[in-house]
């Protein structure tokens, strides 16, 4: 998927619900699935307990490909069980993703494109959070992850992929910018952790 189709997309799902008031749930289309990766795309589906914590927290997300930027407010929760997001935009939930026992959920708005895709989203979700160990024990033949100096980059037969610069010691309570040089966009995610 190229940068701008990835922008497309997601400026596409804000107007477009912008245009659709409250969801209502015939507009609602659920899926779940233990899909196969795509061919020469990394697919990570690392479990929940291997995150070692339970966690919950908001997230502010700016979107940057092709020149344009969009915004998306998130809410995640990890437990040793389950992974949860839900991403909002303009107030208005358009995507659930929960992941648990080798299977992805998706409820996404029905005007969504397809060019988001869940397993995308928790790939970037676990290479940004997990711990280091259990991301590389994951990682296929041919990718490798380095991780040193608040910043991760992983690559694919020597070539970098993405690029994860952390502004601070603890993942989850820094900024985290995250480049993917193979399909040209960036994410920069503040997150807060979530009251009890």
């Amino acid at each position: 998927m190229t940068s701008r189709r990835v922008l497309a997309a997601l400026l596409l799902s804000g107007v477009l619900a912008a245009c659709a008031g409250a969801s209502r749930p015939s507009e609602a289309l659920a899926r779940c699935a233990s899909a196969p990766p795509q061919p020469g795309r990394l697919q990570l589906t690392l479990s929940p307990a291997s995150f070692g914590r339970t966690l919950s927290l908001q997230q502010q997300v700016r979107i940057a490909a092709a020149g344009h930027t969009a915004d998306l407010d998130a809410a995640l929760d990890i437990t040793p069980r389950e992974i949860t997001l839900v991403g909002l935009e303009l107030g208005q939930r358009v995507l659930t993703l929960t992941y648990a026992n080798g299977m992805l959920c998706e409820q996404r708005h029905s005007r969504l494109p397809a060019e988001v895709r869940g397993a995308d989203i928790l790939t970037d979700l676990q290479l940004s959070l997990w711990p280091v160990d259990a991301v590389r024990a994951a990682l296929p033949p041919g990718w490798t992850l380095t991780d040193e100096d608040y910043r991760r980059v992983l690559a694919h037969d020597g070539r970098d992929v993405e690029v994860i610069a952390y502004d601070g010691p603890i993942r989850w309570e820094s900024r985290i910018t995250l480049r993917n040089l193979q399909y040209e966009y960036q994410l920069v995610i503040h997150s807060a952790l979530a009251a009890p």
